[in-house]
């Protein structure tokens, strides 16, 4: 299909304006997004195979939205302390700043068993690189085993703790975003533990680390 075309282009961007506009996908329908951009319901289907085509390539642009959010101030002069912080910071605010392109990626309704090859390396790829700076920050004090595990657990309480957010399941009043982060850096320590004592991310300095951090490319 088309998907170049500059009015597919209006299309997948009048989609994700209303995802934004409504806190997620589940009430965007194929003739709002029709009308907005001016023109019958039916042209969509010059560009997109049906409907579900059209959110997929709304889908792929907001995973490019996040994975760029992710990285964002990100660089090779930091320390370990600095660098795993500053992702953890990018990963929360991405659904703090962009709560229904949040609910889009991770929380609305999809059907996973036809989710498009393409995008499915695209998510690998975002999860990999992730995998990655903890293997990095780790310094091989975990087996590859642990880092995939601590990897899991993070991503999942990430998306707890922010879908709560995004959903306004929080007590008035409570400084979410320190506790969130204080809380990954609690669990970084305790599974590079060996003992009684792990990892502690302000003594990593970059020197230390014997490489680069990893880079994430979609």
């Amino acid at each position: 299909m088309k998907k170049d075309h500059e009015t597919a282009r209006k299309f997948i961007d009048e989609t994700l304006k209303l995802i934004v506009e409504k806190g997620g996908s589940t009430d965007v329908n194929l003739r709002e997004i029709s009308k907005r951009i001016g023109c019958a319901h039916t042209s969509a289907y010059n560009y997109f195979e049906n409907y579900q085509d059209l959110m997929w390539s709304a889908f792929e642009e907001a995973l490019k939205m996040y994975a760029h959010a992710i990285t964002h101030n990100l660089h090779n002069r930091m320390n370990g302390y600095e660098y795993y912080t500053c992702l953890i910071n990018n990963l929360i605010h991405f659904g703090l700043e962009h709560p229904g392109l949040y609910r889009f990626i991770s929380t609305d309704p999809i059907n996973a068993k036809e989710l498009p090859d393409h995008i499915i390396t695209m998510v690998v790829a975002m999860k990999k690189y992730v995998i990655d700076v903890i293997a990095t920050l780790s310094m091989g004090k975990i087996d590859n085993t642990e880092v995939l595990n601590l990897t899991d657990i993070l991503i999942a309480y990430i998306d707890g703790e922010t879908t709560a957010i995004v959903t306004d399941r929080f007590l008035p009043g409570e400084d979410i975003y320190t506790r969130i982060l204080s809380n990954c850096i609690r669990i970084f320590t305790l599974f590079t533990s060996t003992s009684s004592n792990g990892i502690d991310l302000k003594m990593v300095r970059k020197e230390d680390l014997g490489k680069d951090y990893p880079e994430l490319t979609i």
